[in-house]
C-alpha cells in the first residue's frame, strides 16, 4: 500500500487515510528531516542550492504531521487520535531540537559571512536572517543544559496543547439536553426546530435534543423564548472542559508556567515580549497599550449601548432588574429587529450556500484574477467536503482547496483556514477551508447567516493569502508573516460582506431564485454599528486577559488563571459572568497550541485598523476595481514575509495606518 503521507503534495492524502500508515510515515519524516540537516551541517557549498535546502529542511515533516493534525480535527476516529497522540511528541522533539540547534547556528552564520551570502539580498537574505535571529531567539547560543531544558518545554507545551484541544471537543461532544415539548424551543428559528428534532430522533428520544454546536449554541441564546434554555446552553457552552476528567485549568497554569519559563531562559522579561519581538508591535507593552488604548475609546460607549438595551427590555419585553448574560442576544435581536426592521430570518432565506460560494468566487476573479474550478472527483475526507482548483489569468494552476464548511460530531468547533502546502514554483499550493457555519437542511440546503457569509469571506481571505503567494521559499510565503499583520487579508476581505451591490449580487432566494429586495439590504446595512462598542468590547476583554496571563499573572501563585480571566471578562462584559463561567478552558486560541495567539490576540483589532484604513483607500478607487485588486494581490497577498509587515502597509497607505479608520467605520466617532 502507498502511503500519501509520505509524498508531500499527493491529494490523496486528503481521504480518509488508514491510521496504521501514520506511525511509519512519522518515523520516516522524522529520519528525513536528519538527514537534511546533517547533509547541510556537511556542505561546503555557500549558493542558492543550500538556500533552498534550508527552506525544505522540514517540508516531510511538516506535509505528514499536519495532514494527520487536520483529520483528526474534522472525523471521530479513534484510530486517527491515538494516531496523532503517539506522532506529537515525536514531532515536537525534533521542531524543538532544531529551534535550539546550535550547530545549524553557527553553519548559517558562517554562511551569511561567505562571499556568496554576504552579497544576498531580497527574499533569500531575509529567509536566511530570520532563520539566524529565530535560532537566536530560541536559545541555540545557550548552554547545552538550557538548550535541552526549552527542547523538553516545547515538547511539553505540544503535548498539553493537543489535550487541551481534545477535552474541549470531547466535553462539546458528551453534552445534551432534550427538551420534550414544542412550548420549549418557541421562538427558535425552524431550521434548528428541525435540527434538534433530528437529532433526538437519531438518538431514539422524542422532542427536542440541544448540543453545543456552536451554530446551535448562537440561535439558541438569540431567538429562543425561554430564559430557562438559553441559561442551560450558555452556562454549559461556557463551562467546557472546566470540570472532572477533561478539566483544562491544571493545563493552562502549566502551559502559562512553561511560557514564562522559555521566556526567562531566553532572556525576555515574559512571554508577551518574546513572541512580540517579531511582529509589528515589536514588544508586550506596546501590545497591550494598543488594547487598553482602544478600550478607552470604547467603554463608555459599551455602557449607553447597555443602559439603552436594558430600557428596552424594561419597557418592551416586561423584564425587571439588570439583564443576566444569556439575555443580552435574545434582547438585542428584538430591538434590532424593531429598531431596523430586519428580520435575519428572512435574510437566510437569501443566502442559499452554494450561491455564496459561487458568488464569492466571482469576487475573488473579478478583484485578484483567481478562477475557482469545481474537482468533482477529489479525494475527500467526508461527503459533505468540495474540492475547488484554483487557476490565474494565464491558466496556472495556483491552488487546491479543499472546503468543509458544516458541523458534525467529532469536527473541531470555529472556522479555520490551513494552508497544507505552500508548493515549489509550478506547483499548485494546497489549503483546507473549515468551518461549523449553519447546517443544511432537508434538501441538502444550508441558508447561511449573514455572520455565516463574513466567516467564509474571511476564510477565503487568508485562503488568498495563502494560494496567491509567489514567495520562492516556503518559509516565507502565503500566511507565514507577522501574527499581527496575518489577520489583515482575512479581515480586508469581510468589507464586501458590507457592500450593496455585492450583497445585491449575493442574495437569491433559496427557493425561488428571485433578487433580494433592496429594502432587506437597507436593514441589514443599517444594523451594521448597532451594538458596535459591546461587540469591541467583547474582543478587547479577550485581548486583555490574553495579555494579563502573559505579562503580569503569577503563574505560581494560588490565583485561579481561570477565574482571574472570568474577573477581567466580567469587566468588560455588559452583565455578570456566572461563577462557573470558564471559558478560558476552552479558549483554542490561547492554549490549543504551543503558542498559537498567546500574547497575540490583540493582533485582530491591530489588523482591523490596517485593513479599515486600506479598505477606505479601496472606495476611493472602486471596490470592484480589478486593477488596484491586481495591486493588491501583488503587494500584499502574494508577497508573504518576503518583505517587512511595516512595509507593506507604508507601500499601500504611504504612512502608518491610522486607528481612527476603525473607530470611523465602528461609528465611534
Amino acid at each position: 500500500m502507498s502511503n500519501p503521507l509520505l509524498s508531500p503534495g499527493a491529494t490523496s492524502a486528503f481521504a480518509h487515510i488508514d491510521p496504521a500508515l501514520v506511525d511509519p510515515a512519522i518515523d520516516a519524516a522524522i529520519a528525513d528531516v536528519s538527514d537534511k540537516r546533517a547533509a547541510l551541517l556537511a556542505s561546503t557549498e555557500n549558493d542558492e542550492a543550500f538556500v533552498q535546502a534550508l527552506d525544505r529542511m522540514t517540508d516531510g515533516l511538516e506535509w505528514a504531521y499536519g495532514i494527520v493534525a487536520h483529520l483528526e480535527s474534522v472525523l471521530p476516529d479513534p484510530g486517527l487520535r491515538e494516531a496523532l497522540g503517539k506522532a506529537q511528541p515525536k514531532a515536537s522533539a525534533v521542531w524543538a531540537s532544531l529551534a535550539t540547534d546550535q550547530a545549524l547556528h553557527d553553519r548559517l552564520v558562517s554562511f551569511r559571512a561567505s562571499p556568496y551570502g554576504a552579497a544576498l539580498g531580497g527574499a533569500a537574505a531575509r529567509l536566511v536572517d530570520k532563520t539566524i535571529d529565530g535560532l537566536r531567539r530560541s536559545g541555540a547560543a545557550l548552554s547545552e543544559s538550557a538548550r535541552e531544558r526549552l527542547q523538553a518545554i516545547d515538547v511539553r507545551l505540544g503535548e498539553l496543547g493537543l489535550t487541551f484541544s481534545q477535552h474541549v471537543v470531547d466535553d462539546a461532544d458528551g453534552w445534551s439536553l432534550t427538551l420534550e415539548t414544542a412550548e420549549e424551543v418557541r421562538g427558535l428559528p425552524e431550521t434548528y426546530v428541525n435540527t434538534t428534532r433530528q437529532a433526538a430522533e437519531a438518538a431514539g428520544e422524542l422532542g427536542h435534543r440541544f448540543t453545543l454546536s456552536a451554530p446551535l449554541v448562537t440561535a439558541t441564546l438569540t431567538y429562543a423564548d425561554h430564559r430557562s434554555v438559553r441559561e442551560a446552553i450558555h452556562r454549559a457552552w461556557n463551562a467546557r472542559a472546566s470540570h472532572g476528567d477533561r478539566d483544562n485549568g491544571p493545563i493552562v497554569r502549566e502551559m502559562l508556567a512553561l511560557r514564562l519559563e522559555k521566556a526567562k531562559l531566553l532572556g525576555f522579561d515574559d512571554f508577551s515580549d518574546l513572541v512580540t519581538v517579531e511582529r509589528m508591535a515589536k514588544s508586550g507593552a506596546r501590545a497591550h497599550e494598543f488594547v487598553r488604548g482602544l478600550r478607552a475609546k470604547t467603554e463608555a460607549a459599551a455602557k449607553r449601548e447597555h443602559q439603552e438595551l436594558v430600557a428596552y427590555a424594561h419597557e418592551k419585553l416586561g423584564f425587571s432588574g439588570d439583564l443576566e448574560a444569556w439575555d443580552v442576544g435574545f434582547v438585542a435581536e428584538k430591538l434590532r429587529a424593531e429598531r431596523y426592521s430586519f428580520d435575519e430570518e428572512k435574510l437566510r432565506d437569501y443566502f442559499p450556500s452554494d450561491h455564496v460560494l459561487t458568488t464569492i468566487f466571482g469576487l475573488i476573479d473579478e478583484l485578484f484574477g483567481l478562477r475557482f474550478e469545481a474537482w468533482t472527483d477529489a479525494p475527500k475526507w467526508h461527503e459533505g467536503v468540495e474540492v475547488f482548483r484554483i487557476f490565474d489569468e494565464a491558466d496556472n494552476e495556483r491552488g487546491i482547496v479543499w472546503v468543509d464548511l458544516f458541523p458534525r460530531t467529532g469536527k473541531r468547533d470555529g472556522a479555520w483556514m490551513d494552508g497544507m502546502r505552500l508548493a515549489l514554483p509550478g506547483s499548485p499550493h494546497l489549503a483546507i477551508v473549515c468551518g461549523n457555519m449553519s447546517p443544511k437542511e432537508e434538501g441538502g440546503v444550508a441558508r447561511l447567516q449573514h455572520r455565516d457569509m463574513e466567516t467564509i469571506l474571511h476564510e477565503f481571505g487568508h485562503l488568498l493569502h495563502h494560494v496567491a503567494s509567489t514567495v520562492p521559499f516556503a518559509s516565507l510565503g502565503g500566511t507565514r508573516v507577522a501574527e499581527d499583520f496575518v489577520e489583515v487579508p482575512s479581515q480586508f476581505l469581510e468589507n464586501w460582506g458590507w457592500d450593496p451591490v455585492f450583497l445585491q449580487r449575493l442574495g437569491k432566494h433559496w427557493k425561488t431564485g428571485a433578487a433580494i429586495p433592496d429594502e432587506l439590504i437597507a436593514a441589514l446595512l443599517r444594523t451594521r454599528t448597532f451594538r458596535g462598542a459591546t461587540a469591541a468590547m467583547r474582543q478587547l476583554g479577550f485581548g486583555e486577559v490574553d495579555m494579563t496571563l502573559h505579562r503580569e499573572f503569577d503563574v505560581h501563585g494560588t490565583a485561579s488563571p481561570v477565574a482571574h480571566a472570568r474577573e477581567i471578562l466580567e469587566a468588560h462584559s455588559p452583565t455578570k459572568l456566572v461563577p462557573e463561567h470558564a471559558m478560558l478552558a476552552s479558549f483554542h486560541h490561547l492554549f490549543g497550541s504551543p503558542v498559537g495567539y498567546a500574547a497575540g490576540y490583540y493582533v485582530y483589532k491591530w489588523a482591523e485598523v490596517i485593513e479599515a484604513d486600506l479598505f477606505e483607500r479601496v472606495r476611493h478607487e472602486g471596490i470592484f476595481n480589478g486593477t488596484f485588486g491586481r495591486v493588491i494581490r501583488d503587494n500584499v497577498y502574494a508577497v508573504g514575509n518576503s518583505v517587512d509587515a511595516n512595509e507593506i502597509v507604508r507601500t499601500m497607505l504611504g504612512r502608518d495606518a491610522d486607528p481612527d479608520a476603525l473607530l470611523r467605520r465602528s461609528g465611534l466617532v
